[in-house]
């Protein structure tokens, strides 16, 4: 056995002991006096010591069959119990809407930050971590200020369609999309983040390293549990994490601190191409602590403008992709769509619009069915409660973890026909998906932007960015499946859902 095995098996069998006293108290018990049991969510009965850690899967791409089986052991509300609390999932769109729209205060905290946030997220400071209250009003006022400007996307649109053409150029016309998409994604999130165009060498670097540093998060996840032992044993893994985010500083400190000088001056900003930005609003926000109101630290800021671009980009791209590669499998809803496109701009308008969008309600049915049936991450990020509090006849106790299966939710067969197949149509008139509430308040059917008070604050930018970039894509070229190398939509779960095998598609450019 070498070093590495020893040490992963080393891991495996010890974790469990630092949940063990903890797992067991939580197991519940019957209240005293006459009162009838206070009973957590069914769900697999967990192990001495281990718990249900056995059940979870080997490795992301398992995730959805998990709860599949979890569903149909055990019902649309699951306990399971890994680490110090329950961990408490909903799979049924009532009961997720009875929790997070019904009890939206109650169940608008955040758990406790984990170790690879605290240790390079300074304060934790960021949308998705800060805990519901003040801070994080203010935070979320600032992102949602956010505006995406038509020169914004045309821009991002141009540099999309360039690449797309010098990749099919250089492959007869065979273009894997994917990395393209998330680089085009990346410079307009990146666009509306700083207020302008970086440089090309700045931009690919800042990429570079939060691509990185997500990658090394993720396989340091176990540092979360035992970190005195993995700065141990992967000491030259966590310095290089050290050294990607002090890299990720002395990229955007500087950016910060000329932006910083503009709005201190009161000076227009020279470069012709900047606009109102991110950084802006977020300079412009002070926090009240304890003693006294201050200003965000450049290390917070740098925080909060990672994880918009980090969260747009993947998740944006993801959900693209997956549309993208419907539309090459299914020609029939691609010609639709380019007809309805026709019937609303007619024939000689080269770019799609967002006054022309507003006509397009086929359009809107295929990213909605993207949506739904390759949502972008199969659970949201986790949510507590701070008291006691029950759903759906079950006890949902104080600081539990709780978290809502976006797949199984939107894939249910019970409200949605057929539902593992990709039918735009569903969402039109007459349709099951008609008039779906994205925002859960009316009913939760699909919830891939989560629902409640901590709603995706980019749920309309996002709407707006598929459905621009789609209705252009598919305007401007004829998207084929590439013979022998059919697309395959087998998904590969991860941050984001990803697909499994290379998606190829052959380009045709449509006339002018």
């Amino acid at each position: 056995m070498d070093a590495i095995s020893f040490v992963f098996l080393f891991l495996f069998l010890i974790t469990p002991l630092s949940y063990c006293l903890t797992t067991l108290v939580l197991i519940p018990r019957p209240c005293n006096g006459t009162s009838k049991v206070r009973s957590l969510p069914p769900g697999p009965p967990p192990l001495p010591l281990l718990g249900n850690l056995l059940w979870l899967p080997p490795s992301f791409s398992r995730i959805g069959t998990l709860f599949a089986h979890l569903r149909a052991a055990y019902g649309p509300t699951v306990t399971l119990h890994i680490g110090r609390r329950p961990a408490i999932f909903f799979m049924d769109g009532h009961v997720a809407q009875a929790a997070l729209i019904h009890q939206s205060s109650a169940f608008a905290r955040r758990p406790q930050a984990l170790g690879t946030s605290r240790a390079l997220g300074s304060n934790v400071h960021t949308v998705n971590m800060t805990d519901h209250g003040p801070h994080w009003r203010l935070l979320r006022r600032a992102l949602t200020s956010v505006a995406l400007l038509p020169r914004a996307r045309q821009w991002a649109l141009e540099a999309l369609v360039d690449d797309l053409t010098s990749a099919g150029a250089a492959g007869e016309n065979e273009v894997s999309p994917t990395e393209i998409f998330a680089r085009a994604l990346f410079r307009l999130f990146s666009l509306l983040c700083f207020g302008e165009e970086l440089e090309e060498s700045t931009l690919w670097a800042v990429r570079e390293a939060q691509v990185g540093i997500i990658s090394l998060a993720v396989k340091l996840s176990v540092f979360n549990l035992l970190p005195k032992i993995v700065l141990v044993v992967f000491w030259r893994r966590w310095m290089k994490l050290i050294r990607l985010r002090r890299r990720l500083d002395d990229l955007l400190i500087p950016i910060i601190r000329a932006r910083s000088r503009d709005q201190l001056a009161v000076k227009e900003i020279p470069r012709c191409r900047s606009m109102a930005s991110y950084l802006d609003a977020l300079l412009g926000v002070e926090l009240e602590d304890e003693v006294r109101r201050r200003r965000l630290t450049e290390e917070e800021i740098v925080n909060l403008c990672s994880e918009f671009i980090n969260a747009s980009t993947e998740t944006t791209s993801a959900a693209l992709q997956w549309i993208m590669a419907n539309l090459v499998k299914q020609p029939h809803v691609q010609d639709k769509l380019v007809a309805e496109i026709a019937s609303v701009m007619g024939a000689n308008k080269q770019t799609v619009e967002e006054e022309d969008i507003k006509e397009m309600e086929y359009l809107k049915a295929v990213v909605l069915e993207g949506l739904r049936r390759h949502p972008p991450a199969h659970l949201l990020l986790p949510h507590t409660v701070a008291e006691e509090r029950e759903v759906d006849g079950y006890v949902i106790p104080r600081g539990a973890v709780v978290n809502c299966s976006v797949a199984e939710i939107g894939r249910d067969e019970a409200v949605w026909k057929e539902a593992m197949e990709f039918r735009p149509e569903r969402f039109m008139v007459g349709g099951e998906g008609e008039g779906v509430d994205l925002t859960g308040v009316r009913g939760i059917k699909m919830m891939p932007f989560g629902a409640g008070k901590r709603l995706c604050p980019g749920m309309g930018m996002a709407m707006l960015v598929l459905q621009y970039m789609v209705a252009n894509l598919v305007w401007r070229f004829r998207w084929v499946e590439v013979a022998g190398k059919e697309v395959e939509l087998a998904e590969e779960p991860g941050l984001t859902v990803a697909m499994k095998h290379p998606f190829l598609a052959r380009l045709v450019p449509r006339a002018p």
